[in-house]
């Protein structure tokens, strides 16, 4: 968590500092029944900034015949939107 909380903060720096619209964080999770939990977390610790920043967590789909992750499943986008 707090290298989550580093990454907020350097989308919020590129948010105000280097003119960026939006900025999208992904969180890829590879166990889905961890999801809820990593939505809980990320939830209470998204500051309350004025900028566009989303959080996207989703499952890692895994392909047992390749033994590799790939595709991402978007399960819950938490977001602080510019009421500007």
């Amino acid at each position: 968590m707090h290298r989550l909380d580093e990454i907020i903060y350097k989308a919020y720096y590129a948010l105000n500092e280097d003119s960026f619209h939006e900025v999208c964080i992904f969180l890829v999770v590879a166990d889905e029944e961890m999801i809820p939990m990593v939505v809980k977390m990320v939830s209470r610790r998204i500051p309350e900034f004025e900028v566009n920043l989303r959080i996207m967590v989703g499952l890692a789909e895994y392909d047992e015949e390749s033994g590799i992750y790939s595709q991402f499943k978007p399960y819950d986008n938490i977001s602080i939107t510019n009421k500007m």
